[in-house]
């Protein structure tokens, strides 16, 4: 792609704070979000033992 991952990243970030705002507004107070990027999911297959565990945390809006 044309972009690099800090300008991917970014838009991402700014993504989910529109989303988050969807879920607010209804009265939403939990959400899970799962983020994966390509690139990462095809490091992760080509690595030898490449399997890591989930990466977790909380934000409080």
């Amino acid at each position: 792609m044309g972009i690099g991952p800090s300008v991917g990243h970014l838009r991402g970030g700014e993504h989910l704070e529109t989303v988050l705002g969807w879920c607010a507004d209804p009265g939403i107070r939990y959400v899970t979000v799962f983020l994966a990027s390509s690139d990462n999911l095809r490091e992760r297959g080509s690595a030898a033992g490449g399997r890591r565990g989930p990466s977790c945390g909380t934000i409080t809006a």
